[in-house]
């Protein structure tokens, strides 16, 4: 965010701040910019994956991204458009702003790149916005994977909530509210009633 100067025909949109268990998440209201973007259709990954990639035994690790669509610049060309008002002074996003109808798209695109250059290097990876699942068949493969990982996304500009990410790989790991646990098996079946 950054001062602007208030030009005639800048597009002001309220700013709201919900709370959540440990943050403070600033939303600009955007339904009037929403409804002239065409939001392209786009489907998440997830849980639906696990039950196809996780195999019994499996090593994981997790990656929580922090402030994810704030790592994603928006061309000066739109920040027009992404303008609000606080203590008499005009501001606008100049990162991706939560809010706006295309950030989910725009973000898992972002993330989907990364993963997809994971997958061509034989790491089966789940993206979720900005949690990300990793599996692995040994514990020495995860931990190298998991390093490799880490000096990626830091070359791509993300960073790290490193309250939230699992980087010491396991056997039994929480992802998007489920319990995963790859040395029972139970994962596989859980996820696969999940998806029927």
């Amino acid at each position: 965010m950054a001062p602007t100067t208030n030009n005639r025909g800048e597009c002001i949109s309220p700013l709201n701040v919900v709370e959540q268990k440990d943050k403070c998440r600033m939303i600009l209201d955007l339904r009037k910019v929403n409804d002239a973007i065409i939001v392209p259709k786009f489907k998440y990954e997830g849980l639906n994956r696990v039950a196809d990639l996780a195999r019994q035994g499996d090593w994981m690790f997790s990656i929580d991204l922090k402030s994810g669509y704030h790592h994603v610049d928006i061309h000066p060309s739109c920040w027009t458009f992404l303008g609000f008002e606080f203590d008499g002074r005009t501001y606008a996003f100049r990162s991706l702003p939560f809010g706006l109808a295309t950030a989910p798209f725009v973000f898992t695109q972002l993330i989907k790149q990364l993963a997809r250059r994971w997958r061509e290097q034989g790491v089966r990876v789940i993206p979720y916005v900005d949690d990300i699942l990793f599996l692995c068949s040994t514990q020495a493969h995860a931990q190298a994977t998991c390093q490799r990982i880490v000096i990626d996304l830091k070359a791509a500009g993300l960073v790290l909530n490193s309250k939230k990410s699992k980087l010491i790989p396991t056997q039994h790991l929480r992802f998007l509210g489920v319990e995963l646990d790859t040395q029972a098996g139970r994962s596989r079946r859980l996820l696969t009633c999940l998806d029927g």
